[in-house]
């Protein structure tokens, strides 16, 4: 039997395997395989960071096939869940990729802007971090994580922003 059809047939009784255990055993199935269609049906950083713990490999995997499925065409979900993916796994460099792609579909994505500063400054490239929160405040200026941020990483910096109440009790912008 040649390798494909040994493969084929693979393929087939794992299905069958699936289709059997759905039928029999609904509460396991839902369990073991129901994150993983989560996954591909919803490809965000909630449905992945459950599977983070049991295969981070195989979720990296799904993702860039995910991605590559759509033939070029950008998917926004999933080439942002694949750059939390790879911020977790320590991969900063393809995270920041992964992010900036975002960022070049959609400059308002400040979920990838504060993302892309905490991989900045991982790799202590502190100059682009503070750049990158200083465009989250710009979208945001409440953003409270970025704030954080702020005040963990550059200290001196959030001296001087302003995360204060204006007159009229209104929080006026921090500003880098």
């Amino acid at each position: 039997m040649s390798q494909d059809t040994s493969d084929h047939h693979g393929v087939i009784r794992n299905a069958v395997d699936l289709f059997l255990l759905k039928a029999t055993n609904p509460a396991l199935y839902t369990r073991t395989v129901g994150p993983w269609e989560d996954l591909v049906k919803t490809p965000t950083w909630r449905t992945a960071k459950v599977l983070m713990g049991t295969d981070s490999d195989l979720v990296l995997s799904v993702l860039q096939q995910l991605d590559a499925s759509h033939k070029g065409a950008f998917n926004r979900k999933v080439r942002m869940c694949l750059g939390m993916v790879l911020r977790e796994r320590g991969d900063y460099s393809g995270a920041i990729k992964a992010f900036n792609s975002v960022i070049a579909h959609d400059s308002q994505a400040f979920e990838a802007l504060y993302n892309l500063a905490l991989c900045q400054i991982a790799l202590n490239e502190m100059e682009k971090a503070k750049s990158s929160l200083d465009s989250v405040l710009d979208l945001r200026p409440d953003d409270e994580r970025a704030l954080e941020a702020i005040k963990k990483h550059f200290p001196d910096v959030y001296q001087s922003i302003r995360p204060v109440t204006d007159e009229d009790g209104t929080r006026a912008p921090a500003q880098l």
